[in-house]
């Protein structure tokens, strides 16, 4: 039984470095249609994934805002962020995600 656990407990780390990993070729736009699948699916299915693409979106942004020139407006990248990607009835902690 300790077995299964710590293997479960490794297949959830993967995901999650998984999760990251293909949240951020999308910020970068650099995902391949086979990896922005791959992401649609994991954030559909488990809302620890779907918060950790919002972590990584919330920190893009932030990123963004930190370097961006002062002369542009503020709320245009706000605009532009890509969180399109989750349905708006969708979010981390959506009651629709599967029970562990």
């Amino acid at each position: 039984m300790i077995m299964n656990s710590s293997t479960s407990a490794n297949d959830a780390s993967f995901d999650m470095d998984e999760v990251e990993e293909l949240s951020w070729k999308m910020l970068d736009n650099h995902i391949s249609d086979t990896d922005l699948q791959r992401l649609e699916k994991l954030l559909q299915n488990d809302a620890d994934s779907r918060q950790r693409y919002l972590d990584c979106v919330k920190l893009h942004c932030e990123l963004n805002a930190f370097f961006r020139p002062a002369s542009r407006n503020p709320e245009s990248s706000l605009r532009s962020t890509p969180t399109g990607m989750l349905p708006q009835n969708l979010s981390a902690s959506s009651s629709n995600s599967l029970q562990r």
